[in-house]
């Protein structure tokens, strides 16, 4: 299965502006719905492309999707199991797309974590009645949840 590559910041400057295009061609074309519906989905790819192997315990999640973040330098994560579902706290994030004037890409790979996040616990067998949500993005922390 393909993998990220990660190579010294390389991909944010071969890479930016293709995304940048994309975003903008998404912001000025689609409705906030369908473009947050096509993040999310490009978020379960990115899962997809990460796969987190045998991991079976939380711990083991967290080490494995810190590997593919690792790769992408798209920070780090810590998880933790409440009650009510499992906690998501993720620090870092991928580096600014410097002509981003719009400040799309920020926005954006916020949704691509939720949609990569929930894919990755429902292909550990979440059900289909739990989601990821957002509850907070303050400077380069954001807290997810997943659960009810």
């Amino acid at each position: 299965m393909a993998r990220f590559d990660k190579s010294d910041g390389a991909a944010s400057r071969q890479f930016g502006p293709v995304i940048l295009a994309l975003l903008e061609e998404m912001h000025n074309n689609a409705s906030p719905d369908e473009a947050r519906g096509l993040l999310l989905a490009m978020g379960a790819r990115i899962a997809g492309q990460l796969p987190l192997g045998d991991a079976d315990t939380i711990d083991a999640i967290g080490v494995e999707i810190n590997r593919g973040w690792e790769m992408m330098d798209w920070g780090l994560v810590v998880l933790g199991v409440d009650k009510d579902g499992i906690t998501i706290s993720h620090h870092g994030h991928p580096p600014a797309i410097a002509s981003d004037r719009h400040e799309l890409w920020p926005k954006a790979w916020v949704t691509l974590l939720e949609g990569a996040y929930d894919a990755w616990f429902r292909n550990l067998g979440g059900s289909e009645r739990l989601r990821t949500t957002l509850l907070s993005h303050i400077d380069d922390r954001i807290e997810l949840r997943y659960g009810y």
